[in-house]
């Protein structure tokens, strides 16, 4: 859980997309443990860092996993890896918990009767389990995973998508993100943005919510 303040915008926008993972719901920790132990099965030639998963937060599992073999010159099978990792974490998905100050939020702009949506990474079946433990299912009129789109963060696809679902013009959204690959598709479908701190020494970026320049 992030110990630094979140500095929520004061103004309203007229949608809302907040990644999953490490934004709504505490679940970095378990998909690190769940990334490790899956590794190790397949005897990666490598530990597995904070840091590194850090770096490639925002990506699917088959994304990590690609990623993973471009950095250590590997040969892991991406599908495999992906699908071992993706049922462990689902095996010990149990108990946890929300981010709190964010999710609160999500909760009060749901209440406001502003239309919120999701846009993670993770797999329809985590992103389900995930929302359904925290009681936030409900809030979100759409929810976006790498399956809905031709290419994941940090292109803007899933954030247009959202956006669309959501009935709202993308300029007028904004975007909670703990992953610098999740700012810079914010960025490029044009949404202002904040950044959720975490625990873990990603590469994290310094502005929070500032407008965007328009060319």
């Amino acid at each position: 859980m992030c110990s630094e303040t979140i500095l929520f915008p004061e103004k309203d926008f007229d949608g809302y997309i907040f990644d999953l993972d490490g934004t709504l719901v505490d679940s970095m920790p378990l998909h690190f443990h769940s990334w490790r132990e899956t590794l190790r099965s397949f005897g990666a030639p490598f530990e597995l860092t904070w840091e590194t998963l850090g770096s490639m937060a925002g990506a699917g599992p088959r994304r990590v996993v690609e990623l993973l073999n471009q950095k250590w010159g590997c040969d892991l099978p991406p599908d495999d890896v992906a699908e071992e990792k993706e049922n462990y974490f689902i095996k010990n998905i149990s108990g946890i918990p929300p981010i709190h100050p964010v999710f609160e939020f999500a909760r009060e702009r749901h209440a406001k009767g502003k239309p919120l949506a999701v846009a993670t990474g993770s797999c329809a079946e985590v992103a389900a389990c995930l929302l359904q433990g925290i009681g936030g299912h409900e809030l979100f009129q759409a929810i976006i995973t790498p399956a809905d789109v031709s290419k994941g963060k940090p292109a803007p696809d899933m954030f247009f998508l959202a956006a669309k679902l959501m009935g709202v013009a993308p300029e007028k959204c904004v975007v909670f993100e703990d992953g610098v690959l999740g700012i810079r598709g914010a960025e490029a479908a044009g949404m202002e943005w904040v950044f959720i701190p975490s625990p873990s020494p990603k590469d994290t970026p310094t502005k929070q919510c500032e407008p965007i320049a328009r060319h």
